[in-house]
């Protein structure tokens, strides 16, 4: 596909367009001290370029050929990527999605967190000091979203600490190699190594 004069204008003089369509948006907030404004303007009009000059495999008609973008395609998907996916469309649309969960899980815990350790605490084929540590924390879940007043905020604290408690056992039997404890883990694929991350 050739390319039409008329689909590609001088951009914006202050901005180094590099040829690129004056319909490209405006990059608006940059993603990182690294990947400022202006990188980002570097990167997404080469993308826009390479795009343009792109050459993809199409099947049409039962035959296979090779087809360019058109300029508006082209600036279209630049778009996409890098106003619809990075700027702050990309935060109003996670916004969005923040306040869409926080609607059903009004306090920003997953219930289901919560509804598992219940039911853990009240399986009989896990040990007593397991069963515990999941009871303890099923009860700071189960109090969290009627936080309001300082009694309950005391309440929790004390959640907490039994929570805080209980982990603390967990992890002395863990290193005085308990072997009920160590039986227990190893036979549900638990280690006790510590974790990456």
């Amino acid at each position: 596909m050739g390319s039409s004069s008329n689909n590609v204008r001088g951009g914006d003089p202050t901005t180094k367009h590099n040829g690129c369509s004056d319909r490209l948006e405006k990059i608006r907030m940059a993603l990182s001290a690294e990947a400022d404004k202006a990188t980002l303007e570097v990167a997404r009009d080469k993308f826009y370029k390479k795009l343009e000059k792109l050459e993809v495999e199409v099947t049409k008609d039962n035959k296979v050929g090779r087809q360019r973008f058109s300029k508006t395609e082209a600036v279209e998907i630049t778009n996409f990527f890098f106003a619809d996916m990075m700027g702050p469309k990309a935060a109003t649309h996670l916004q969005a999605l923040l306040r869409s969960y926080t609607a059903d899980y009004n306090d920003g815990i997953d219930k289901g967190a919560g509804a598992r350790a219940e039911a853990a605490a009240k399986d009989e084929a896990n040990i007593t000091t397991v069963r515990s540590f999941f009871d303890a924390f099923a009860r700071t879940q189960r109090l969290r979203p009627n936080l309001q007043g300082g009694l309950a905020a005391m309440e929790q604290i004390l959640l907490h600490v039994e929570l805080l408690s209980q982990f603390n056992q967990l992890k002395t039997l863990a290193a005085a190699k308990d072997t009920a404890l160590l039986s227990f883990l190893r036979d549900s694929g638990y280690k006790t190594s510590r974790g990456l991350g």
